[in-house]
């Protein structure tokens, strides 16, 4: 089989639509894909890209999908939702997935609040994809308790926190930011996540008095960002495991 092919056959026995970062795990694993390249990922990237419109299309960022098949594929994962609020929905739990997934990847363990659990990264449950059950008692317990709510959370091996996550796309970020300032104390990064249309709005919230104490330590990163990010997964698995060799 030609390379474009293989791909095609495995993006339809994926359901259609895969992340970046699936659709190259199972292209490299199936034996009719051929390479002779020391960047397989970049020839397969390639190929969904070039038949764009014609194939394949783009359903989020990092996300793509055969227009073969996109009755069958749920309206929310490309925007379409009738209802905003169940396309807010499952933005939300899109990008906890690939924060979940990308913490993982970076050999941390990994939080989603316990309301969040059920929700589908993709065809997968977040709570599938999370290594910690229960948050773990990290500090105090109304510290815990504040902490409890964050979108998604990493612990490294000492099991303390190393990222605090928030997904944005429906509020003006004052939540989240004060989550941020409340846990102030850890050492650890606070990101917040939403669409790029949204980044000056953040910048100019980050700017208030009241944020002076973190705004040097919150990090802004869009959907887009993410997307980009997350096609690198299993690359960065590949790094971790080479640090420990």
């Amino acid at each position: 089989m030609k390379q474009y092919e293989v791909v095609f056959k495995v993006l339809k026995q994926l359901g259609g639509y895969a992340s970046f970062a699936d659709l190259y795990k199972a292209v490299l694993a199936d034996p009719d894909f051929e390479y002779k390249t020391k960047t397989p990922r970049e020839t397969i990237r390639s190929i969904v890209q070039i038949w764009e419109k014609k194939v394949t299309f783009r359903l989020r960022p990092g996300v793509w999908g055969l227009l073969s098949e996109k009755d069958r594929i749920p309206p929310e994962l490309y925007g379409k939702a009738k209802d905003p609020n169940v396309q807010r929905a499952s933005d939300h739990s899109l990008y906890q997935g690939m924060w979940l997934e990308i913490g993982q990847a970076r050999d941390f363990r990994t939080y989603v609040p316990a309301q969040d659990r059920n929700r589908m990264f993709l065809n997968t449950p977040l709570g599938k994809l999370t290594d910690v059950e229960k948050l773990l008692p990290f500090s105090y317990d109304e510290t815990v308790q504040r902490a409890s709510t964050v979108d998604v959370i990493w612990f490294n091996r000492r099991n303390m926190p190393a990222a605090f996550i928030e997904v944005e796309n429906s509020t003006d970020f004052q939540n989240s930011l004060g989550k941020f300032t409340d846990l102030q104390d850890f050492y650890a990064d606070f990101f917040i996540v939403a669409p790029s249309d949204k980044e000056q709005s953040f910048r100019r919230k980050l700017d208030i008095s009241a944020y002076e104490s973190i705004r040097n330590r919150v990090h802004f990163r869009s959907y887009d960002d993410t997307g980009a990010l997350h096609s690198k997964r299993d690359e960065f698995r590949e790094f971790m495991k080479l640090g420990r060799a």
